[in-house]
């Protein structure tokens, strides 16, 4: 069983958990939600994950794109769509990268705890050499086939970083001027020379008319074709989980948001969670 927040990004979660358990127990009863959405305190373990991961990993990265602000204008369409087909791949590999980081690093033990004590991703992937029992089911491909043809179609527009026909111009423009790395260091530079041979493919009639504003459209979140398929597709794969599915939670408990490099004495220290 899954848990988050209430927030609507998990609800897709929510739904492909739910068929999946379904489709391996039948018996199930009908319309039941098979994820936990926990408020505030009770959702405490992820909460610290993303609190350390705002005071470890953002600071540095909202430096590195706070020196694009006199480059990036973020009233232009083209400005946008290389914005995006440069920077969120490269954000991903850096959050990826920190995912390992993370799940490879062993965590201080609390001698007042009877909680496995070692690297999450092998107390994750090998419970029994911690003393510990492995709960997990094994669900069949065909199944997760299915889960992800309902849920998350590769193919729905939704799901597309850009437009097809402005990935197709990127893609060759990013060939153009050598395929450099995207790193801390290059970002800017690579996104204004991509920006620059874009922006030329433009100037000089490569790119149609049409296709250019089209973009402009999807860039803007217009009314064209694409963007109301997109939210059509938001609704569908994000749609609404009943309000009496979220779980109560007692306001009147107190917990303390503490990393293990923030321990004070006496405070209470949690287990470190793997990060999937």
């Amino acid at each position: 069983m899954t848990q988050s927040d209430p927030g609507t990004e998990n609800n897709g979660v929510a739904h492909a958990t739910t068929w999946l358990r379904h489709w391996l127990d039948p018996h199930l009863p009908v319309g039941s939600i098979s994820h936990k959405w926990k408020r505030k305190h009770s959702n405490i373990k992820p909460e610290i994950e993303w609190s350390n991961l705002r005071r470890r990993f953002s600071p540095g990265f909202e430096t590195i794109l706070e020196a694009g602000k006199d480059i990036y204008d973020m009233l232009n369409y083209l400005h946008i769509l290389v914005f995006r087909w440069v920077f969120i791949p490269w954000m991903q590999q850096e959050l990826d990268s920190y995912r390992t980081r993370i799940n490879n690093k062993l965590k201080r033990k609390n001698k007042f705890k009877l909680t496995p004590h070692g690297r999450p991703i092998d107390i994750f992937t090998h419970p029994e050499r911690f003393l510990a029992r492995d709960y997990s089911i094994d669900i069949p491909e065909e199944a997760l086939k299915d889960a992800r043809t309902m849920f998350i179609p590769k193919d729905h527009p939704v799901l597309d970083l850009v437009p097809p026909s402005f990935n197709k111009v990127a893609a060759e423009a990013y060939a153009a001027i050598g395929r450099p790395a995207v790193t801390r260091y290059s970002c800017w530079e690579v996104y204004s020379s991509l920006l620059q041979e874009v922006t030329a493919r433009r100037d000089n009639g490569i790119i149609p008319p049409h296709v250019n504003t089209s973009w402009f459209s999807v860039a803007k979140g217009g009314d064209d074709e694409d963007s109301k398929e997109a939210e059509a597709g938001d609704a569908f794969l994000l749609g609404p989980i009943p309000e009496d599915h979220y779980d109560d939670i007692d306001e009147d408990v107190v917990y303390v948001d503490l990393s293990d490099n923030d321990m004070e004495e006496g405070a209470e220290w949690h287990q470190p969670m793997y990060l999937g």
